[in-house]
């Protein structure tokens, strides 16, 4: 309703919740837009900071190789 403050801790936990699930399926960029969601009304900003420089390092690395195929 109008003039209604947002939830924020509903805000940040959902937002924390969408992040787990976009690394399961593999979405890092959107799991890092998440986190950051997430970290701006954490009261433990610290540990999504080391879950989103974790992310970003996943990110920025290059994919493994595929393994040779058996003859």
């Amino acid at each position: 309703s109008a003039g209604k403050k947002p939830d924020l801790f509903q805000r940040d936990h959902l937002a924390g919740s969408r992040a787990r699930r976009e690394v399961q399926a593999g979405h890092l960029a959107r799991a890092i837009a998440f986190l950051k969601l997430a970290k701006k009304g954490s009261p433990p900003p610290a540990l999504l900071q080391q879950q989103l420089d974790e992310l970003q390092q996943r990110l920025a690395a290059p994919p493994p190789s595929p393994a040779p195929k058996a003859p």
